[in-house]
């Protein structure tokens, strides 16, 4: 069942010597049980330097955290179990240690049945040990496991034991006389210390944070008019499947903001990443906000001024216009009339119609204007 251990096979035992077994033709002790375990993708890419170690994310972490975000998904609903390790050396004669996320197989009560009908599969590799070299020395330095010894709840097989890539043993051999004990070192020099794996790092740690920048859009408006609805856009890195960006946008810029003070910052008040349930999911990416722009341009008014239907030779009137920005100046574009010095319209020889204009060059918030208006 790819996670149970094989009652048949029968441990080795330290107590066996390389005689026994050879009395009528016996039949060769059975391989370990091989195990496999899925990888626990969060763990090892934390402590991997192959993804790691370099200056820019990898352009496959998206879909990286994905698989890490459906396995954690499959370990919270318990279809998972979690065996609390992080990464697993390789050593000494090809036995290995597998530590990792596996799948809920076996109901507690029928792994309790396996354990108790099949002994311990930790002796199983330490006996092999001690038939093929003897006592087991004490491991030293680096090759001592790192917190401690290894979890009860790691499983330990062997992946390329005695039966794996190499013709079985023969008869009437045991496992010890099928394995040749390692050449004794000089006796100047202590025997390195026998180690089938160190489990290192067992404090969890979380996946790297994803890099995200993250800028407000540049936006235009007219002087005087109401700020429009500010956007942004990701501009390095990018979202995981799911989630999406949650974002205010402040300027101090309002309706009463000239245009000599262009422009005017677009910030983040707020902003935060969610998944499909609204959870925060901020703490996963290496967040950077960058502010964009408001730029006022001048705004458009309207001149306004009147004039009295018709005005008798000799006469005058006053000429006033209604206006948003600027001086107003007036003149006489065609007819018997002029302005006097007084900016009056007066009606000086003959009769006909007058056409007056009024013109304004406008100012720093508003652009120039002109009217017209006629008078018989």
């Amino acid at each position: 069942d790819g996670g149970k251990p094989n009652p048949a096979a029968p441990a080795p035992s330290a107590d066996k010597g390389a005689g026994e077994g050879s009395a009528g033709g016996g039949k060769p002790p059975a391989a370990p049980t091989i195990q496999v375990f899925d990888v626990d993708v969060q763990k090892v890419v934390a402590s991997t330097p192959l993804i790691q170690a370099f200056d820019k994310p990898l352009p496959s972490a998206q879909k990286i955290q994905a698989t890490v975000e459906v396995q954690q998904a499959k370990m919270s609903e318990g279809k998972m179990e979690s065996l609390g390790v992080e990464i697993v050396a390789v050593k000494a004669d090809g036995d290995v240690l597998v530590g990792s996320p596996k799948p809920v197989a076996e109901a507690p009560a029928k792994k309790e049945e396996a354990k108790a009908e099949a002994p311990s599969k930790k002796e199983d590799v330490v006996a092999k040990k001690e038939d093929a070299g003897g006592a087991k020395p004490e491991p030293k330095g680096d090759a001592k496991m790192a917190g401690g010894p290894a979890p009860d709840n790691l499983d330990i097989s062997t992946a390329a034991g005695p039966g794996a890539g190499a013709p079985p043993a023969p008869s009437g051999t045991s496992i010890a006389a099928a394995i040749p004990p390692p050449p004794p070192a000089a006796p100047s020099v202590p025997p390195p210390p026998v180690n089938i794996g160190q489990i290192v790092n067992q404090r969890p740690q979380e996946l790297a944070p994803i890099v995200l920048t993250v800028r407000a859009n540049d936006a235009f408006r007219a002087f005087g008019s109401e700020n429009p609805d500010f956007g942004f856009s990701v501009t390095a890195g990018g979202l995981l499947p799911g989630h999406s960006i949650v974002a205010d946008l402040l300027t101090p810029a309002d309706k009463r903001s000239g245009v000599d003070g262009n422009p005017y910052t677009i910030s983040f008040g707020s902003l935060r990443i969610v998944n499909r349930s609204g959870e925060d999911v901020t703490r996963q990416y290496n967040l950077t906000k960058v502010s964009g722009l408001l730029n006022l341009s001048k705004a458009e008014q309207v001149l306004d001024f009147k004039l009295p239907s018709n005005l008798t030779f000799g006469a005058d009137t006053n000429l006033r216009a209604n206006k948003q920005g600027g001086e107003v100046s007036f003149e006489v574009v065609s007819g018997p009339a002029r302005i006097d010095a007084n900016g009056k319209l007066v009606a000086t020889s003959g009769t006909g119609t007058v056409v007056v204009k009024a013109v304004t060059p406008g100012d720093a918030n508003y652009l120039g204007a002109e009217a017209r208006q006629t008078i018989t």
